[in-house]
């Protein structure tokens, strides 16, 4: 619930944007999902627009109609629902990347992959996983850029701060070993909480926390989550 959905939707934009091919793979949502994430986030409407498509003003067809527009033109590749055994998802990648040019692979997200044997429990798993994606896109020259859930120990974490790290990745350490990068994101109205150690309000205020960047510095970006429109993120 923090948005990871949402934000690398706006960094797949953003490459798409600068003319690199892009592959967006979700195990979770069907592609009439994903283009209108795709839709709100180029008009900058609220996602909830299409719920009620009897309101839609001038403004909002227009806003509409340039999105749809720009989705068509853009090198944007969205795949709905492919298969979440590991093997078959890295021959998908193969067959995108050399049939589209595609230079960024998005894949939402790590946990509903799995590697098809129960000779492995859920760690080994995430660890073959993790090091099979980070070879394919060394062997492809590619970027692989998955999203991850965290641990609930994030939640249950005494005191007051809810900050994630490196050690609340879900089901293994491998993520951190293999990552070249690993950006949190933290919102912490999420958690009730309406002020910072400042005294500033929270409110629709994020931050990315880059915790490991391989070659890189390790920052926290803050970024103004306007939740009535699409998140402008430029990354």
């Amino acid at each position: 619930g923090m948005g990871k959905t949402q934000l690398t939707v706006q960094m797949a934009t953003n490459m798409a944007k600068q003319n690199k091919g892009v592959a967006f793979m979700s195990l979770e949502m069907s592609a009439e999902m994903m283009t209108k994430k795709f839709l709100c986030n180029l008009g900058q409407l609220n996602p909830g627009v299409f719920n009620n498509p009897d309101n839609y003003d001038k403004d909002i067809e227009l806003s509409l109609s340039d999105a749809i527009k720009q989705l068509k033109d853009l090198p944007i590749y969205l795949y709905d629902n492919p298969s979440s055994n590991l093997s078959k998802l890295l021959e998908l990648i193969k067959k995108v990347v050399i049939e589209n040019k595609v230079s960024v692979v998005f894949l939402d997200y790590l946990q509903l992959i799995s590697v098809g044997s129960r000779r492995f429990n859920r760690e080994a798993e995430i660890s073959i996983i993790c090091r099979d994606l980070k070879k394919l896109a060394v062997e492809l020259d590619i970027t692989i850029i998955v999203g991850s859930q965290l641990s609930r120990q994030v939640e249950n974490r005494p005191g007051g701060s809810k900050r994630p790290q490196l050690s609340d990745l879900r089901e293994s350490g491998a993520i951190e070993q293999d990552a070249d990068k690993v950006i949190f994101i933290y919102r912490p109205e999420y958690y009730g909480i309406e002020v910072d150690e400042n005294n500033k309000p929270t409110k629709n205020r994020m931050e990315l926390i880059v915790s490991k960047n391989r070659n890189g510095a390790l920052v926290d970006v803050p970024v103004f989550a306007a939740f009535h429109k699409s998140m402008i993120v430029d990354i």
